[in-house]
């Protein structure tokens, strides 16, 4: 997700670290450095969120936080210190400009072909478009 987020053109920096979630234990949080002029609004994290879903299989982009940070922690090499952000990351709810985009994961609906054997996945986008995006993973019938 981090490379996917680098490649949009309002990103300068990102790193990606866990948060707690109730349902699923830990969900993706991503910490992002907006270029300048940039708005740090929900709309932006859900465009940066659609654009992850356009490039990324979707159990890897859907459901997130996105975080609008003005810096990551980083070491004398510029390695990203996702430790020094873990305090950060332990509430997303409560943390400032971080927007929670998990609503997404749950509008989007599981479509397999008649024969199970291709799943594609099926999102309800803002402006009321559909996106639809092949898995490469594969049903099976029976036991494995």
């Amino acid at each position: 997700m981090e490379a996917c987020l680098l490649d949009h053109p309002d990103v300068r920096q990102t790193t990606v670290i866990a948060a707690p979630d109730s349902l699923r234990d830990e969900e993706v949080m991503a910490c992002v450095i907006v270029s300048p002029g940039t708005v740090r609004d929900e709309t932006t994290a859900r465009a940066l969120q659609a654009w992850c879903l356009e490039r990324l299989a979707y159990y890897k982009a859907s459901g997130c936080y996105v975080a609008f940070v003005d810096a990551l922690p980083v070491t004398s090499t510029n390695k990203v210190q996702k430790t020094q952000l873990a305090a950060f990351g332990a509430d997303p709810l409560n943390a400032p400009e971080c927007y929670d985009l998990r609503a997404i994961q749950e509008a989007c609906e599981l479509i397999a072909d008649t024969n199970n054997s291709a799943v594609a996945f099926e999102t309800q986008r803002d402006d009321g478009s559909r996106c639809k995006q092949a898995s490469s993973r594969t049903m099976r019938r029976g036991p494995a």
